[in-house]
């Protein structure tokens, strides 16, 4: 789960809504995660991907809502890639026992013995598993759910010859034309101004009340750096 547009975002949207629930076939091992790495997972989903060569890879992916959950998966919470391989095994392992309980696995029958179809719900000897958190993304998801015309009336609103252009992504920066003008406008008082002006609009889409006011600011930077540093290229200022 990386952006809005992926699956697994929507389905736990919806749950966060009350409009859905997780897979009951999981609900134990959310229990166990819960027990075990004081981490309650709000949702979890089995899936099949492609992987390296085209290659069908099982995945079970553990969904918390806060980073701050996910964390106590990493060996380096600064990593994001760095993931425990030890607890991995842990959770594949009680998944494992969870659907052996189910009557999921494949066992031997009259059937089998003259080559019946075999359907096996899970697969859980290929199976990786891989963490990821809700509130980032939701966050992002408010964000760009502000109309550009609210922005533009913002744009008309600030009324800063200075100003180049507002760019959300994850957060929200405010561009400037040059480096100076970034300096300028940050002494001058406007970036609290606003901080607080586009606070206020945010949270008219903050859905889940993810946006605080004690840590929420918006970023100020300019065109000059974008030109010089990144290229001009939207893609090298976000990787």
């Amino acid at each position: 789960m990386i952006t809005t547009g992926d699956k697994e975002y929507k389905y736990t949207k919806l749950i966060k809504q009350g409009k859905a629930a997780m897979n009951p076939d999981f609900i134990e091992l959310a229990d166990w995660i819960y027990k075990n790495y004081n981490a309650k997972p709000i949702n979890i989903i089995y899936d099949i991907i492609s992987g390296a060569g085209g290659k069908l890879m099982p995945r079970l992916e553990v969904i918390f809502e806060f980073p701050v959950d996910e964390d106590k998966f990493r060996n380096d919470p600064l990593n994001y890639f760095s993931y425990d391989e030890a607890k991995k095994e842990e959770i594949k392992q009680q998944f494992k026992k969870d659907i052996i309980s189910k009557g999921f696995t494949l066992k031997k029958s009259f059937w089998n013995l003259f080559g019946g179809r075999i359907f096996k719900k899970y697969d859980v000897e290929n199976m990786f598993v891989v963490f990821s958190s809700f509130e980032p993304i939701a966050k992002g998801d408010a964000n760009n759910s502000i109309p550009e015309s609210i922005l533009k009336k913002l744009e008309e609103e600030i009324n800063n010859p200075d100003l180049w252009k507002i760019v959300r992504d994850q957060s929200v920066t405010f561009f400037f034309y040059t480096d100076n003008q970034v300096k300028e406008n940050t002494i001058n008082g406007l970036k609290e101004i606003v901080t607080q002006k586009y606070f206020e609009i945010l949270k008219l889409y903050d859905e889940f009340d993810y946006f605080k006011k004690d840590n929420f600011s918006v970023s100020f930077d300019s065109k000059e750096n974008f030109d010089n540093k990144y290229e001009s290229n939207w893609f090298n200022y976000y990787r």
